[in-house]
Parts: C-alpha cells; sequence; structure tokens
C-alpha cells in the first residue's frame, strides 16, 4: 500500500508588442451583478485551498455576466469573468474567446488563463509556444500564478529542453508573494535535492495557507525523513494528512488510511482506513482502491466480501495500478497539473 503527496512564435512576437494594461487591480469598471457571483482573480495575501469557492447556479452566471459585458463591453476584468463562467460549463470555445479579448487589452488573469488552454488544447489547438507566451506576460506583469504556471512549464519541459533552474526561478517569484502553489512546487524540488529542511520550510507556508497538496506532503516529509534538518513526528503527520483530507484531496485521504491501517500515532483501526480509502477511491484514485479492495479480502475492519474485493481491485488494475511491497504513501504523483 502506497501513502501519496500530491498537482501549465509570430503571434507571440505579436502579443509582446501589446500595451501592458492591467493586472489583476487595474480594471476600473464599476462593479456589477457578475463580480457578486465570480470571484476576483487571485490577488496577494489570498489563501488558496484545495476546495474550490462555491460555483454560482451556471445559467444565472451565463446570464449576468453576459449582461455586464453588454453593459461594459471594454471591460478586461468582466470579460475574464465571463471567459471563466463559459470554462466552468465546459463552453470551451467560448471561453478562450472572451479570454482572447481580455487578454489582448493587457489583463493579467485572462492572458494566464488564455495560456492554461494553450496547455490543455481546450478551446484552442493545444500549442505550447502559444501557452508559454500568454504566460510569460501575465507573469511579466508580476501575477503569481501565471508565473508559477511557467515554472511548471520549465520544469515539466513544455517550453524547451526540461530547465530546473528556470522553474525555481518563477517558482520563487509567486512563492515572494505568497502564492501558495508555487511554495508547494518549491518545496517538491527541494525535496528531490535533498535539500529537506528548505522544502519543510516551503511545505509549511503553503500548509499553513491551507493549500491540501503541501499539507500532505509536509506529512510525509516528517513522517519520512530523519535527521538535524526535519524532526520526525508521526503525530504531526497525521495531522497534516487530516487537514488534506478534510478538504477533500484523495492521496491524503488515502495516506490517513494508511495510518489509520498501520496503527501510526493513532490506534489502529481498520473500520477508519476503510473509510478513508473508500474516500479516496471514489475520487478514482488508484492506490486506495487496491487497498479498500485487499480489506475486502481480508475481512479487515469491513465485512469480507469476495465481490467487492473484486470490484476493487478490477478498478485499481484498470487504472494503472501496479502493487509495490509495503505500504507507501502517496507523494508527488497527487500534486495538481496546473495552478
Amino acid at each position: 500500500m502506497k501513502i501519496r503527496t500530491g498537482v501549465f512564435c509570430a503571434v507571440f512576437l505579436a502579443c509582446l508588442a501589446l500595451p501592458r494594461m492591467g493586472s489583476a487591480a487595474d480594471d476600473n469598471t464599476p462593479r456589477t451583478g457578475c463580480d457578486i457571483l465570480v470571484p476576483d482573480a487571485w490577488t496577494p495575501g489570498r489563501k488558496i485551498g484545495n476546495t474550490p469557492p462555491e460555483r454560482p447556479d451556471p445559467q444565472k452566471a451565463f446570464a449576468v455576466c453576459r449582461e455586464a459585458v453588454a453593459q461594459f463591453p471594454g471591460s478586461p476584468r468582466l470579460l475574464w469573468k465571463l471567459g471563466s463562467v463559459y470554462e466552468r460549463g465546459k463552453r470551451f470555445p467560448e471561453a478562450a474567446a472572451a479570454y482572447q479579448k481580455a487578454a489582448q487589452a493587457g489583463y493579467a488573469p485572462a492572458q494566464g488563463a488564455l495560456g492554461i488552454m494553450y496547455v490543455t488544447g481546450r478551446g484552442v489547438p493545444q500549442d505550447n509556444a502559444q501557452a508559454r507566451g500568454w504566460l510569460r506576460m501575465a507573469a511579466d506583469q508580476g501575477f503569481a500564478p501565471a508565473q508559477s504556471n511557467l515554472g511548471l512549464m520549465y520544469e515539466r519541459g513544455r517550453v524547451a529542453p526540461r530547465d530546473d533552474g528556470q522553474a525555481v526561478i518563477w517558482f520563487q517569484k509567486a512563492a515572494d508573494q505568497e502564492f501558495a502553489p508555487a511554495q508547494y512546487h518549491l518545496g517538491r524540488i527541494y525535496t528531490r535535492a535533498r535539500r529537506f529542511r528548505d522544502a519543510a520550510a516551503q511545505y509549511q507556508k503553503a500548509a499553513e495557507a491551507g493549500y491540501a497538496p503541501a499539507q500532505n506532503s509536509l506529512g510525509i516529509l516528517i513522517l519520512s525523513v530523519t535527521g538535524p534538518s526535519v524532526q520526525k513526528d508521526e503525530a504531526q503527520a497525521k495531522a497534516w494528512f487530516q487537514m488534506a483530507a478534510g478538504q477533500g484531496f484523495a492521496p491524503a485521504q488515502n495516506n490517513l488510511g494508511v495510518m489509520y491501517e498501520q496503527g501510526r500515532a493513532v490506534l489502529r483501526d481498520a473500520a477508519q482506513a476503510a473509510e478513508w480509502y473508500r474516500k479516496a477511491a471514489e475520487q478514482g484514485l488508484a492506490e486506495a482502491a487496491y487497498h479498500l479492495g485487499l480489506l475486502y479480502q481480508k475481512g479487515f475492519g469491513v465485512p469480507k466480501d469476495d465481490a467487492q474485493a473484486a470490484m476493487w481491485l478490477r478498478r485499481a488494475k484498470e487504472r494503472g495500478y501496479t502493487p509495490k511491497p509495503g505500504t507507501p504513501l502517496i507523494g508527488d504523483e497527487g500534486m495538481p497539473a496546473l495552478d
């Protein structure tokens, strides 16, 4: 069983010539009903948990935001918000068109959103060069989410050959603005480099801001690393897993299940383990499905049930899970794709 941590041309040259008219706060259009329904873009100091904000009724949001854009057609803020409503409604071409208008006006949140659409190929053809161009323009305006996503593109070789040095530069720019996902990504890179003290410091900042992947990774770090740089503390690790699991973060739910199954920092409780494995498995986490299948197979914490065991083990296999010795925790495989 396993504990998990976690989770980004010609047109580009033309875009560089566009006037830089605004970051997240530069649109002075009066507030509208669309602003009430759709959250504002990220600004420094805003905490980011793993649980997204409550979403308004899509049809109501469509109507209200379209009306707002019709009233203030030159507002990049409202165009960006309309685009986000379209995107949440999976109307990706319309989302891309709204983002494009706001991005061409120099609105950093829209530039960042359009960049991500080019990464994913939703609403526009997948194009890493376009993605980099738009993300770089938003990042150069100091928009932390774009800086963090640009770092991910460098880390994953989506810009050119993989470049962890450039990734760290962009993650650090965003982390300096207290953008929790970037602090988490710095923690991952420091962990790979075995700079555990630096990794713990970055994870701690993001975890205290409520960012579930960092809470999970910090739990793993203080559970598995021993030495002068990080003090092992099973009770604290369990507390971080609990916080992330409470936000619905599946890798942490799996890891909490492992803690209960093994009796680490808690009394051994197979029924609690099964409950947490089930929560993660129902979100599609293959490892948790495998662990839950084994509990049904053994009748450990749940009634012995060969049919249930076969179903969960089959789901784990269909999702590509290959059993490994022991019960390791789930780490960076659970990281978000883009922030």
